[in-house]
């Protein structure tokens, strides 16, 4: 009676619509709260500070590159919210969701000028790991197979 194998559900298909939004919001929530951390951290006071101390030169190129981070950050969001299609166990949740964390914590330490060093190294952190972990997942490779068969 133990011997029956268990099926995997079609990809998308194990827990109907509601999960995987559920996935995402998890998600998106655990990068807005890295953000609100990062801007709660420092004090406008320090802000202006270092804006002064930089020139207003300095400040629009390290803004700059912040900004062209954050859409390296969307993109990745939107690979992982791809990969939320599928079920996911809380761990790898988890794992998605401290990638998205340091990722929202480390551009708002970037956009404000003050932890240039900590706020690079959590952004940096959170993509390498996201992508990391996009590229192992299992769930992704199913859904490459299943499009590549479908074409």
């Amino acid at each position: 009676m133990g011997d029956v194998p268990l099926q995997r559900p079609a990809f998308g298909a194990a827990t109907g619509g509601f999960m995987p939004l559920l996935a995402r919001v998890a998600v998106l929530a655990c990068c807005l709260a890295g953000i609100i951390s990062g801007v709660w951290s420092v004090s406008p006071m320090i802000i202006a500070s270092a804006v002064e101390a930089g020139g207003p030169d300095l400040t629009r190129l390290l803004r700059g590159m912040a900004a062209i981070k954050a859409l390296l950050c969307v993109g990745l969001l939107a690979g992982v919210a791809w990969r939320l299609d599928a079920p996911i166990s809380v761990l790898g949740l988890a794992a998605y969701g401290t990638s998205a964390f340091a990722m929202g914590a480390g551009l708002a330490l970037t956009w404000s000028i003050v932890s240039l060093g900590l706020g690079g190294l959590l952004l940096h952190a959170g993509l390498f790991g996201g992508l990391v972990l996009l590229a192992r997942d299992k769930a992704v490779g199913t859904r490459f197979h299943q499009m590549l068969i479908r074409r």
